[in-house]
């Protein structure tokens, strides 16, 4: 019984903190300097960790 008042509170408390997260937006802007070979890799690298979005500059 007390695990699960401590759990319902914790749980409380983030969603309290994720609704006030969501109003605030950052952004950042990240220049990779590689070779041709290796644009694709770095790409699935930025993607896999959930980048919005990548521009090649040649």
């Amino acid at each position: 019984m007390i695990g699960f008042v401590i759990r319902l509170s914790t749980e409380v408390i983030f969603l309290k903190k994720r609704r006030l997260l969501k109003w605030f937006h950052s952004e950042l802007i990240v220049i990779v300097d590689c070779d041709e070979s290796q644009e694709e890799l770095v790409e699935n690298i930025l993607f896999h960790h959930f980048t919005l979005g990548v521009a090649k500059v040649k």
